[in-house]
Order: structure tokens, then sequence, then C-alpha cells
């Protein structure tokens, strides 16, 4: 008789009197269930009465996850992930910054615009070199980079240009090369549109402020104190449905309760879900703008209280049957920068690990020119990072593997 346990990752949510909703963390499955089947089946597996080829329910409760093999360390399996997904070697994932120049001024932005850089020739080459050079040493079968800035449309036919070539590479050696774009969609106009379908680019990722207000006070055109929402609208209905679209929206003290209603019109405008989606995020406090307002801080929300804001938004969408669904966890999303194959370049060609250092040479690993990555101090240490699971509390933490 096979022996069994219950995973230390599920989550039990009572329903009502007689049901539950049973998740686990480490395999992203969930059930709902009678309360007495799970419970008698904690009981079952104390006294070791489980039949495996006859009771089909507890099988299949096996199967997700629910239950495990009493020897296995889950804990310990999701440390090894955690250290196997640092290193790839048959894909190379990118992210250019094409320049630091922006047509907004954001007062949250992070790049460092103090001296406008834009990718020069040589650079322009030098990637081409580096990704060649990359796949000539480990053979990639994957290529992805994604188009960042400042506002890397300013710069679009650079863009255009490298993609071509990187895509005539790719093709001649049998390498899936995609792309995806971080923009603004101020320059966002339908002739933009057809020219990244063109080159790959599955999918378009848009910052913007919930109401136009709001977007005067923390996105304005730059030296103006205008909005630019009523022309970033205007382009997304413009681009949805030729290439999905995430708009991005920093979750604020001044904005969250924005939100419902922002995705509400999107509903009425036809464009929320199946073309345009929203994602939120901690409002990122930057650190390499000079000219930043601390006044901001007051508008940022402690890890608690976003997390509150976050899903009372959720469920406000869900209770007003603007959603059917909320959003379901993914795993293994650890940090890029961690990884051997994940780099960041701007446009003068040096290379970092993390994309918020971009700009700020003190923290680049490297320049493309050299085709390939030296192991210096700053590289390793990212690599070679370590997290302490031996903490208690994230021994004993259910939602570790998310």
């Amino acid at each position: 008789m096979q022996k069994v346990k219950i995973s230390q990752y599920n989550f039990i949510v009572n329903l009502d009197v007689d049901n539950l909703l049973l998740y686990n963390s480490r395999s992203n499955n969930f059930i709902k269930l009678e309360k007495n089947i799970y419970f008698d089946y904690v009981i079952k597996i104390n006294k070791d009465d489980i039949n495996f080829k006859k009771d089909n329910d507890f099988r299949k409760l096996f199967e997700l996850g629910f239950f495990i093999n009493y020897n296995r360390d889950e804990r310990n399996e999701i440390i090894i992930n955690f250290e196997k997904n640092k290193y790839c070697f048959n894909s190379l994932n990118l992210t250019v910054a094409i320049t630091n120049e922006c047509n907004l001024n954001c007062i949250f932005c992070y790049v460092n615009k103090e001296k406008i850089q834009k990718l020069s020739l040589k650079t322009y080459k030098n990637i081409l070199n580096f990704i060649k050079q990359y796949h000539e040493d480990y053979k990639i079968k994957n290529l992805f980079i994604t188009w960042s800035g400042g506002e890397p449309l300013i710069d679009f036919n650079k863009i255009i240009k490298l993609s071509e070539e990187v895509i005539a590479f790719c093709h001649k050696n049998n390498i899936n090369f995609e792309s995806n774009i971080i923009t603004n969609a101020v320059l966002l106009n339908k002739e933009v549109i057809k020219s990244l379908q063109k080159i790959s680019v599955s999918n378009i990722q848009i910052s913007i402020e919930p109401t136009e207000i709001l977007d005067s006070i923390n996105r304005p055109i730059k030296n103006t104190n205008k909005a630019n929402f009523n022309n970033t609208y205007a382009n997304v209905k413009n681009a949805a449905g030729l290439i999905p679209i995430v708009l991005r929206i920093a979750l604020s003290k001044k904005n969250f309760t924005q939100i419902v209603g922002f995705v509400e019109k999107l509903k009425s405008d036809n464009l929320f879900f199946n073309k345009v989606n929203f994602a939120l995020g901690p409002l990122h406090i930057p650190y390499l703008n000079s000219n930043l307002d601390y006044g901001i801080l007051n508008d940022v929300f402690d890890s608690r209280k976003y997390a509150k804001a976050y899903f009372d938004i959720y469920e406000e969408l869900l209770n007003k049957n603007i959603i059917n669904l909320t959003p379901y966890p993914s795993l293994d999303n650890e940090c890029g920068a961690y990884k051997n194959n994940v780099f960041s370049i701007d446009a003068k060609g040096d290379i970092f690990k993390c994309f918020e250092n971009v700009f700020d040479k003190s923290e680049s690993i490297g320049n493309i020119k050299n085709k390939k990555i030296k192991l210096t101090y700053k590289h390793t240490n990212w690599i070679k990072k370590d997290f302490d699971f031996e903490k208690l509390e994230c021994y004993h933490c259910k939602l570790l593997p998310i």
C-alpha cells in the first residue's frame, strides 16, 4: 500500500457549511470539494487506509497535488527548481533600450534622462554581432527581444531595421523569434501598428493612468502639464484586435479608486477582455531621476495595503460581472535578472542584468562591443544570488511556490 501525506501547500477556503475550496500553490490546482470527503481522507491517511486502485476520487486529488507521496520533499523541490531555472542555454532574452529620450515626463520614471542617448550605428551592429556570437556558442532555439526606452517609438526606424536583420538571421538558423514593446502609445498610430506586425511584435505593453486628470499629474506631456490620456486611449483603440495589448497601471493611493471605472470604460468600448487586458503593479519609486518630487512617496502603498487594494479591485470587478474570473497565479516567475541568459542593453551598448539599472553605467556588467560577456564580479553576483530559504517564515510559507 502506497504511503501518502497531505501537501504542505494546501489552502482551504470554507465556501459554506458543506463545501470547501481547496487550492495547492505547488501544483497550482484548485477544486471544490465536500468537507466530509476531504477530512475523511485526512483521517484515512493517518491510518494508512487508502486504496489507490479502487478510490478514483482520492487518486484524482493525488494527481492534482493535494496529497503526495510520503517521501516527497516539496520544499527542496522548489529550491532545486529555482536553481535549475537560473540556467538556460537554448534561448536568449534581451531587453533593448533604444533611447532614454521620452515625450512624456512621468513623475515615477526610473530612467536617467540627464544626457540623451540614442542607439548608434556602431551599437546597432554590435547587438547583431552579440546575438550571432551567442548563437555560435550555445546554438539557441529561441530569441526574445523586448523593445523599450525611454520611449522606443521615438527611434522606431532603428527598431524596424534591427528587427529585420534579426528576423533574417533567425530564419536562416531555425531560431524562433518573438518580440514585444513597452510604450506610452503617444506615437502608436495605425502605420506604426502595421509595421510592428511585420516585425513579429506579439504584445504591446502600454503604461497609462485611469483618468485624464491623473494622467496630467503623473504622465504629463514633456515640458507641459497637459494630459496625453485621450491620445493614448485613441491609439489603444487603433491597435486593439491587431496585436494583443496589456495596459499597465501603477497602483497608488491616488488612482486605486478609479481602476474599476476605467475597466468599465474598456468593456463598454468593446476593448476588454479579448482585445485589451490590464495589469496592476506597484507604484515604483525611481532612484535615478535627480528631478524627482519626493512627495510621490505619499502615494505609495506598503505591501499589505497594496495587496488589499489589488484584491478589492478584482473583487468589485467580479461582483459587477465585469470579469468572470480572478487572476490565476502563475508559477516559476522568478526575476529574469538572476538567470544566465537574460540581459538588458542600453543605447550605448552597456549591458545590465536588471532593466531598472539601464543608462546607469556604474551598474553595467560589460559592453556589447565585446561580443562575449565576461564573468565579472557584478555579473556573477547576480547569477549566484542565494535566497535564504531556511528562514523560518519561508520554510513554513505556503506561498513560497508562487
